[in-house]
């Protein structure tokens, strides 16, 4: 009830977020913000509209957060080499640990994301496509892993829903439009402390405890 209660209220702050983001100037869209997300308790104080407008803060927020911890499907925001996430993998960042949870390549959510992409988008003509670009991005965050002991690689067999950027002052919540990258979606920045930041914190643990299993490549074949 509190993670419903915490989503609905995340709803209406976006809303009123996104009206004070078209209508008001710079300045007082942060007040707005502020006190929107105070007012409802969800801890939502910021908007971005993609990805790439948000990577910026997501790294600054990243640099001094002793834990970090990411639930997504496929991973392209972190195994991919030409986004700025990506940096996260380098050893010389300064974090205690690095979890990342993508889904199980065999579960429904990532057959049914696959569907959406071969209906809808040229970029996976074909589902089988993407299917093996996530388990790809297993893959390479295991190789990382291997020689990075702080970074931990899960498996999940939760739904596509949504996806999680999780730091130790604020989680970075978005979403996978059927048919179209998740870097796409806004992303909603929600502060500690709120009603929102704990029922995504929690989700996230109970996903983790209930739903995945560490992720064990294949041994290589001489």
């Amino acid at each position: 009830m509190e993670f419903l209660l915490g989503v609905a209220a995340s709803l209406v702050a976006a809303i009123l977020l996104a009206f004070s983001a078209r209508y008001l100037p710079g300045r007082l869209k942060a007040v707005v913000a502020a006190l929107v997300g105070r007012a409802l308790g969800c801890g939502i104080d910021r908007v971005f509209e993609n990805e790439d407008a948000a990577s910026g803060d997501i790294l600054s927020m990243a640099a001094t957060s002793k834990a970090i911890r990411v639930l997504s499907i496929r991973g392209f925001r972190l195994t991919g080499e030409g986004r700025p996430l990506n940096k996260l993998l380098d050893k010389s960042r300064e974090y205690d640990s690095l979890e990342v949870m993508l889904a199980d390549p065999k579960s429904s959510a990532v057959v049914d994301r696959a569907a959406g992409f071969e209906q809808q988008s040229a970029i996976y003509p074909m589902a089988a496509m993407y299917v093996e670009d996530v388990a790809r991005s297993l893959a390479v965050l295991a190789e990382h892993a291997r020689h990075d002991p702080r970074i931990r690689v899960r498996m999940h067999s939760q739904c596509q829903s949504f996806r999680l950027f999780i730091t130790d002052d604020y989680i970075y919540l978005s979403f996978f439009p059927k048919g179209r990258s998740a870097s796409t979606s806004p992303v909603y920045r929600v502060r500690k402390a709120s009603l929102l930041y704990e029922a995504l914190l929690r989700h996230y643990l109970w996903v983790r405890d209930e739903l995945s299993e560490e992720y064990l490549p294949q041994p290589r074949r001489e």
